[in-house]
C-alpha cells in the first residue's frame, strides 16, 4: 500500500533523450477515514503542482477496478474527492485505466459508474492476472492464454504512454493555486476560530471594565458631597449711647439703659444694686445666674450674627478623589477593550472576506470543489466551542460569525450542480 508519492522514470526507446516519469501516489477511500483521504489528496495535489511547476505535467491517470459497482461507497468517495480536487482544465488530460477488464466493452461499462466525464480516447482496459502469479513454464497448458493476456496488457500500457506523450503539458499553475487557496481557507478558518476565542476574552474584559466603571461612578456619586455648608454664630459688640449692664461671661445684656452711676471697674459689688440683680449677688437675667463679678458697664450691646461657611469633610473628599481617578482609569480600560474588540471584529471580517475570495478562486479552477467538505470539520468545531462560551454577548457574536460562514458555504454550494455519474462522450 502506497503511503507516499514515489517517482518512476523510464526512457523512451523510440526517442532517445526523452523520458516519462510516473508518480505513484497514495490511493483514495482509505480505510483510515476522511482525514487520511484529505492527507493523501494533498500529497497527490502537491506532486501534481511540482510537475506543473517543472512544466512536465501531461496527464493524471486514475486506475480503478472494472468490477466496481455504481453504488459502491468507495467509488462514490473517490469520485467526490476527485471531482472536488482536480482543476476542470486537467479533465481533458485525465486518463482512466480499468483493471480486470479484458475488453474495451468492460471498460466502457465501467466508465458509467465514474462520477465525471471520461473521453473515449482516454479510456484504457487491461486484465491483470499476469501480475498476480508466478511466471508460467513454457510447457504449461495455460501458457498461450497467459502470453495473449500479457501482450494485450502491454499494448494498453503502450497506449497509455502514447496518450501521455500526446497530451500537452499544463502551463497554468492550477494545482499550485488550488493548494495555496486550500491552505488559505484552512488558515482563515483557524484564524476565525482563534479570534472567536479572543472575542470572548475581549467581551469579558469589556464587561469587567464596565462593571468596575459603574462601581466607581456609584462611589463617586455617593462621595461627591464632601463640602458641607455650616452656619456659625458670632456675638459682636454694637456701640450705642445708653449705658448698659453687661455680663462678660455669657455676653448677655442684662439691663439696658441702667440708671446706676457708671461703674468703671468690672465685677464691682455695686452691680448688686442694678435692677438685674435686685440687691442679690447673682444676676437674675443671666441664664446661668452669673455672679456680679462677671458684670460691667458699657455703652454697647451684644448682637448674635450668623455666617455660612464651607466645611470640607476630608475623609469623604479622599474617597471622592479616589473614585474620580478610578472612573478615569476604568473608562480607559473600557475604551481599550472596545478598541481591541473592534480589531478582532475587523480581523474576523477580513478572514471571512478571504474565505469568500478563496472559494471564488477555487470555483473558477474547479467548479465542483466541495466547499462543505473543506469547511465542515472546522465549522463543527466552532459550533462545539460556541456552546462552551458563557458570555451571552460573546456567544451571540460567535453565532453571527458561524452563520456568516454557513451562508458563504451555502452560497458556493448552490453552484456545485449535479453529482451524478459521468456521461459518455465521444
Amino acid at each position: 500500500q502506497t503511503q507516499r508519492c514515489h517517482e518512476y522514470t523510464f526512457m523512451n526507446p523510440a526517442n532517445i533523450g526523452v523520458s516519462i516519469t510516473f508518480v505513484d501516489t497514495p490511493g483514495l477511500a482509505d480505510t483510515r477515514g476522511a482525514a487520511q483521504d484529505d492527507a493523501n489528496m494533498n500529497m497527490v495535489l502537491q506532486a501534481a503542482a511540482n510537475a506543473e511547476a517543472e512544466g512536465t505535467l501531461s496527464a493524471v491517470v486514475f486506475v480503478m477496478a472494472a468490477g466496481t459497482k455504481r453504488n459502491s461507497l468507495s467509488i462514490e468517495t473517490i469520485g467526490t474527492i476527485l471531482k472536488c480536487s482536480l482543476p476542470d482544465a486537467i479533465l481533458e488530460n485525465l486518463l482512466v485505466a480499468f483493471s480486470s477488464a479484458p475488453t474495451m466493452d468492460y471498460a466502457n461499462e465501467a466508465a458509467r459508474v465514474v462520477p465525471f466525464d471520461v473521453l473515449m480516447k482516454n479510456r484504457f482496459n487491461f486484465d491483470n492476472p499476469v501480475f498476480q502469479g508466478p511466471l508460467l513454464k513454457t510447457n504449461d497448458p495455460n501458457r498461450a492464454l497467459y502470453e495473449m493476456m500479457w501482450t494485450a496488457t502491454m499494448t494498453q500500457m503502450a497506449n497509455i504512454v502514447n496518450a501521455v506523450f500526446r497530451n500537452k503539458t499544463t502551463k497554468a499553475p492550477l494545482f499550485r493555486e488550488m493548494l495555496a487557496m486550500r491552505m488559505k481557507i484552512k488558515t482563515s478558518l483557524n484564524d476565525i476560530r482563534m479570534n472567536i476565542a479572543n472575542l470572548q476574552a475581549a467581551q469579558r474584559h469589556i464587561d469587567d471594565a464596565d462593571a468596575s466603571l459603574a462601581a466607581a461612578k456609584t462611589s463617586q456619586n455617593q462621595s461627591k458631597d464632601f463640602i458641607k455648608k455650616e452656619t456659625l454664630k458670632e456675638i459682636v459688640k454694637i456701640p450705642c449711647t445708653e449705658l448698659n449692664t453687661l455680663c462678660g461671661a455669657c455676653q448677655n445684656l442684662c439691663h439696658a439703659n441702667c440708671s446706676l452711676t457708671e461703674i468703671t471697674s468690672k465685677g464691682s459689688s455695686d452691680f448688686c444694686g442694678c435692677a438685674a440683680f435686685q440687691n442679690q449677688s447673682n444676676c437674675l437675667r443671666c441664664k446661668d445666674r452669673c455672679s456680679h463679678t462677671e458684670h460691667l458697664h458699657g455703652r454697647y450691646r451684644f448682637e448674635t450674627r450668623e455666617t455660612t461657611v464651607d466645611k470640607v469633610l476630608n475623609e469623604l473628599k479622599l474617597k471622592y478623589e479616589a473614585a474620580t481617578q478610578s472612573v478615569a482609569a476604568q473608562g480607559g480600560h473600557v475604551t481599550k477593550s472596545q478598541q481591541a474588540k473592534r480589531l478582532i471584529d475587523a480581523a474576523i471580517a477580513a478572514n471571512v472576506d478571504q474565505l469568500r475570495q478563496c472559494c471564488s478562486g477555487i470555483k473558477k479552477i474547479c467548479q465542483k470543489f466541495n466547499i462543505v467538505a473543506e469547511m465542515n470539520v472546522m465549522l463543527n468545531q466552532m459550533i462545539a466551542e460556541k456552546r462552551r462560551i458563557h458570555n451571552i454577548k460573546a456567544a451571540n457574536e460567535a453565532e453571527a460569525v458561524i452563520q456568516s460562514i454557513t451562508r458563504l458555504i451555502q452560497e458556493f454550494s448552490r453552484t456545485d450542480g449535479g453529482s451524478g455519474p459521468g456521461k459518455i462522450r465521444g
